[in-house]
């Protein structure tokens, strides 16, 4: 029996492990966080055919439907965080597992504990089958954290004494939150959620595009788009809509966060997520005292490694 440390950020676009290898080393997966039943996986590296607890599911790019609810105490997140844990580690290994979970939860001690029961409970034997090949590990021991607190947690020595501002702006939302000494503060205010995700965004620029270069642009291109900063047909009217609508995108959150006296002319203000990196020129615009560094370091993978770095904490 070998016994692993790792961590799942099971976002609602994308799902995100990480665990500690031989010698501190870290290995990384991410898929989509989507979920079809009775479906197959017909060959992509991106998704996986799954089999749990008597039933088919496909998982990942292939599969359409996505969960909207903001609460994830539900099947399309347990089962991609299993099929994340599965694909990391060997049959009949034992995990320490940390997981986040949305902020309205994590504050309400009797919600975390029924969310914890529900997606890692201590003990539970999990068989499943990914692409054929089954899988049987047992949670050892779990941890619930606050989804977007992977910032605090990897830079404690900076944040740990500090009040600091977290926005994680992921695909479909963006979390904000204010950390004081490392624990999320209570308050109604200093922690809400905003419909401004990455793919929210794609798609105010992908209308803004057709409209005003008057063009269709197939879903497809929009990454690439998106890195370039242009489209080649009209790459200067292109390039100013794009950069006023990131810029208006980054506004609307800033104004949320004025609304809700964020004191953000003197508190620093973190930002995480695979957006803030596309947004950074404008955060960097836009507020006044940004820290981007975490993100610029770890990627789509801070809130995972930094729910790993505190696991291993825990259980030594």
């Amino acid at each position: 029996m070998t016994i692993q440390t790792l961590a799942v950020d099971s976002g609602k676009y994308a799902t995100k492990a990480c665990i500690e290898r031989n010698q501190g080393n870290i290995s990384t997966m991410k898929f989509l966080t989507r979920m079809d039943e009775g479906k197959e996986n017909l060959g992509d590296l991106d998704s996986y055919s799954v089999l749990f607890e008597g039933k088919k599911y496909l998982v990942g790019r292939q599969a359409t439907s996505w969960d909207p609810n903001r609460s994830k105490k539900s099947d399309i997140h347990r089962v991609s965080t299993y099929t994340a844990i599965g694909n990391l580690v060997a049959n009949g290994d034992h995990v320490n597992i940390g997981i986040g979970c949305p902020l309205s939860i994590y504050m309400n001690p009797k919600s975390r504990k029924a969310y914890k029961e529900f997606i890692v409970p201590h003990g539970k034997q999990v068989s499943i089958t990914i692409n054929r090949k089954p899988t049987s590990f047992t949670i050892k021991r779990s941890f619930v954290f606050p989804e977007s607190s992977g910032a605090v947690y990897l830079n404690s020595e900076e944040y740990g004494n500090d009040t600091i501002g977290v926005i994680d702006i992921g695909g479909l939302n963006a979390n904000c939150c204010i950390y004081e000494n490392m624990i999320p503060k209570a308050d109604v205010n200093s922690m809400f959620t905003l419909d401004e995700g990455g793919h929210i965004l794609t798609n105010r620029i992908k209308a803004e595009l057709e409209s005003g270069c008057d063009i269709q642009l197939n879903d497809i291109l929009m990454n690439k788009i998106l890195r370039d900063g242009f489209i080649h047909s009209n790459p200067e009217k292109s390039s100013s809509i794009i950069s006023k609508c990131k810029e208006e995108h980054v506004l609307r959150i800033l104004n949320e966060c004025k609304k809700n006296g964020w004191p953000i002319e003197n508190m620093k203000i973190v930002f995480i997520g695979g957006t803030s990196s596309l947004l950074s020129k404008e955060i960097e615009k836009i507020f006044p005292w940004t820290d981007l560094s975490i993100s610029d370091s770890y990627g789509d993978y801070v809130n995972a490694q930094g729910f790993l770095k505190e696991t291993q904490n825990r259980i030594v």
